[in-house]
């Protein structure tokens, strides 16, 4: 079965990606629409492209002397650009968990050796390193507001990091942002999109961005597709959720357990207990999110007995039961 077919029917109406959720982060509105087919998206022209440049280059703008040798000056650049890989790579050594104290340091050292400046290379790594402390995200804001040629990756970690904190329309409104820049969500973009449309059970937009997965080839990674998969049952298009996860040539245990809790949101425990079955049947092996959504599907219809079976049969597999198991 084709994913196309679950698009809209009428190509005529354009429907706007993000409106009409309000954008105050941004001065420029968003300008992302689609067609009800998904067959072309408007206000994106083409994803950048590397100039090549190096990430000091800005620095090193300094011409030769007269009788052809370095001027002292440009030592001194070179120090400094020296310093600035010093100080990329501390950033890329807390990338696990970047401390307040330690990327605001590296931040200001940086503006001193004027290494924000220029086309951004290091402005964007040091937005994704402050995206990685959500305690951060406001200095990440504030950076990125300010950078001249804003990156996807930095783009990304700043939508991870609003999705983290579930402040679902300034994402949209970042999204807004990263495709006024002439860019491109990707294919590890679109979930966190997805799930921020099923989160606001923005159904017209998640259909959108599902048009653009389709027109992008982007409709077979299973990532995406598992997220449409949760973001058309939280919406409450069921119908949606088992024609995309239908249409899966590969499925996952992420996939399978989408589908059960599809069906056990909508109140259809025989259906649940169908799609747990054949997940086993299909030699995929239940984990315990799979096994809590068997349970809370039980506990949902009001099958007290049987979801007390189910937890003894899980903690048979070795799996111990947690918060969301009771």
């Amino acid at each position: 079965m084709s994913i196309t077919g679950l698009l809209p029917a009428s190509p005529r109406n354009r429907i706007p990606f993000l409106n009409p959720i309000p954008c105050r982060l941004s001065s420029s509105p968003s300008t992302l629409k689609i067609d009800a087919r998904g067959a072309s998206i408007s206000g994106i022209q083409h994803l950048p492209v590397p100039n090549g440049r190096h990430p000091g280059s800005h620095l090193c703008s300094i011409p030769l002397n007269t009788n052809g040798c370095i001027n002292s000056s440009v030592q001194v650049a070179e120090s400094a650009i020296d310093e600035c890989f010093s100080l990329l790579d501390r950033i890329k050594a807390n990338s696990s968990c970047t401390s307040s104290s330690s990327c605001r340091q590296v931040h200001g050292r940086l503006a001193k050796l004027g290494a924000l400046k220029g086309d951004g290379f290091i402005a964007n790594k040091l937005v994704i390193a402050y995206s990685r402390n959500t305690e951060l995200l406001n200095d990440a804001r504030k950076l990125f507001d300010e950078i001249p040629k804003r990156e996807v990756p930095a783009y990304a970690a700043l939508i991870g990091a609003l999705c983290r904190l579930e402040r679902w329309v300034d994402l949209f409104c970042t999204v807004g942002m990263l495709v006024n820049d002439g860019m491109l969500p990707d294919k590890y973009l679109l979930p966190t999109i997805l799930k921020a449309c099923s989160m606001m059970e923005r159904v017209e937009v998640g259909k959108m961005v599902h048009g653009h997965a389709v027109r992008k080839g982007m409709d077979e990674d299973v990532f995406v597709l598992n997220a449409l998969i949760d973001m058309y049952a939280n919406c409450g298009n069921l119908r949606y959720s088992e024609r995309v996860f239908d249409a899966m040539n590969e499925r996952d245990v992420v996939s399978w357990t989408a589908l059960i809790v599809a069906y056990s949101t909508h109140g259809l425990l025989d259906e649940a207990i169908d799609a747990f079955s054949r997940m086993e049947l299909d030699g995929i092996k239940a984990d315990l999110i799979s096994w809590n959504a068997l349970v809370s599907a039980f506990a949902r219809n009001g099958e007290i007995d049987l979801a007390l079976q189910s937890l003894e049969e899980m903690q048979e597999t070795g799996l111990r039961p947690d918060r969301k198991s009771v």
